[in-house]
């Protein structure tokens, strides 16, 4: 596919948009889908990441970065503050009776909707002077809005040897540990395949997050995985 034709749009598109502002609302569709994407498996390597139980490579050039972000930039590094802010919260999962309840931590669901706050004000600065900069922002509040409803009700609950988690469509799908295969790191959560082919992502973000990942583990070994 030659790629000519679309930059020539892309490039006419970015002219007649004008400020900052409209030309990021214009972007924006198409990088939150790309992400989205990149996420799924669509267009890049479905197999990216690492198994969970190897040692991130990169971890000691990240920390080495993050240090001299903290030290170079005036206010600090941002990244590191949102981990920190959205790390915040309990640290043991909660039981109810025999199930371990594990639920997104209180930072994360709180540090959220600013994040969400200041990106939109950011777009509505500039105003919405043509229909696509409306529908534009639409589509990302709407896309926003969904998001922060699914960090607030995320949850998984462990039971012996099930485990239940929510959905990106907000619904508990119930998965067989004893049919745990692999399981993914991706940094900022983890994604758990079974042998009937399901697929269970699971944020960081987690109270209890050690707990959760010892389980991982543990059911990894024992199934001789």
């Amino acid at each position: 596919m030659d790629a000519a034709p679309v930059m020539q749009f892309l490039a006419g598109r970015l002219a007649e948009a004008g400020t900052p502002t409209s030309v990021l609302l214009m972007l924006s569709p198409f990088l939150i889908g790309l992400a989205l994407a990149h996420k799924l498996g669509w267009l890049f390597d479905a197999k990216e990441g690492r198994d969970i139980r190897d040692r991130n490579p990169g971890a000691a050039l990240e920390k080495l970065a993050s240090a001299g972000a903290d030290l170079l930039l005036p206010g600090g590094n941002p990244g590191s503050a949102i981990q920190t802010i959205y790390g915040a919260g309990r640290q043991r999962a909660r039981r109810d009776n025999a199930t371990l309840v594990f639920r997104t931590k209180l930072g994360w669901r709180l540090g959220y909707p600013v994040v969400a706050v200041m990106l939109l004000s950011f777009l509505l600065a500039d105003g919405m002077p043509t229909i696509i900069d409306v529908a534009s922002f639409t589509i990302i509040g709407a896309l926003i809005v969904w998001l922060g409803f699914y960090i607030w009700s995320f949850r998984v609950e462990v039971d012996h040897s099930e485990m239940r988690c929510m959905t990106m469509l907000f619904d508990m799908t119930t998965y067989d540990l004893a049919a745990l295969t692999h399981a993914r790191d991706f940094d900022d959560s983890y994604t758990l395949h079974f042998a009937d082919g399901g697929c269970a992502p699971i944020p960081r973000y987690v109270e209890g997050h050690d707990t959760l990942k010892e389980i991982i583990l543990s059911t990894l070994h024992i199934n001789g995985r």
